[in-house]
């Protein structure tokens, strides 16, 4: 999905320049819904019990513009049924331990985007029961299952729902695990993206708490337009120095995250002209 998306982008005008290629790289539509939603929706539209609430999130879903920004009521609503739908599926047939390493495992989506496809796989039939269930029975049960969730942590106003509110990035140092430590980390930032998007951001399917947690994504960014390199520009997720008391530890956390991008000058007169400071390494001998 992430790589068809980039085509799109990229074959969609004849001529790009730095300013097309910063806005591909920051791309967060979602080609996923593009294969799995129109299913997911198929069975909701069926419903006849669906509540108030559940009507309206019905209706921010199927409103979705696909693209996973921070305020995006139809992202949350997508990744969160497409989950629940997946742990419905599977919590009958296999261990909690089995189902958190399936969905913990980065490749296990695309089986998962096959079983939507087919109505009828085996998958959706709940071994524990004397029925036949299918992919309507799950889904539904899914989305009356997130609705409610959602609600009780969000409130009523479906429009109000945000996907940053699940996915965001909380960049740990190596000791900030102990809250007497804590000041080592970097602050939490709601992000765009998702699993697939050409802003990846990926997270965790498997992890019980916080499943929609990024724990991968572009670390670096970089532009450059070879007929003038003098021009290029880079951007990194923290900072340039991993040492938490320099001004450098997280000076690019929030330029980063919007996207934003400093200059990377290869004319050393010009760099030796500009710089701020100098950094001298010194023989211990």
């Amino acid at each position: 999905y992430r790589s068809d998306r980039a085509i799109e982008r990229i074959v969609a005008i004849p001529r790009h320049d730095r300013a097309s290629i910063r806005s591909i790289q920051l791309d967060s539509k979602i080609l996923r819904a593009r294969a799995v939603l129109p299913h997911i929706l198929g069975e909701l539209v069926r419903d006849a019990e669906l509540s108030e609430i559940e009507r309206k999130a019905l209706v921010e879903l199927r409103e979705w513009d696909r693209f996973a920004d921070p305020d995006s009521v139809g992202a949350l609503l997508f990744y969160s049924v497409y989950r629940a739908s997946i742990v419905g599926a599977l919590e009958s047939k296999v261990s909690d331990p089995v189902l958190h390493v399936f969905l913990r495992q980065r490749y296990s989506t695309n089986v998962v985007d096959l079983w939507f496809e087919d109505a009828h796989h085996i998958v959706w039939d709940d071994f524990s029961t004397e029925e036949k269930e299918d992919r309507g029975a799950v889904v539904r049960k899914a989305f009356r299952d997130v609705v409610t969730n959602l609600r009780r942590e969000l409130g009523n106003d479906v429009g109000a729902w945000r996907w940053g509110a699940y996915h965001f990035l909380h960049p740990r140092h190596l000791f900030g695990g102990r809250s007497i430590l804590g000041f080592l980390n970097l602050p939490k930032i709601e992000l765009s993206g998702g699993l697939d998007s050409v802003w990846k951001a990926h997270f965790n399917l498997g992890a019980a708490e916080e499943s929609f947690r990024v724990v991968a994504g572009p670390a670096f960014r970089f532009v450059a337009d070879l007929s003038s390199l003098e021009d290029a520009e880079f951007g990194i997720d923290t900072g340039e120095s991993g040492w938490p008391l320099s001004p450098h530890y997280g000076d690019m956390y929030e330029a980063w995250r919007q996207g934003k991008r400093v200059p990377m000058h290869y004319d050393w007169e010009r760099i030796r002209r500009e710089s701020r400071a100098h950094l001298k390494l010194v023989s211990a001998e």
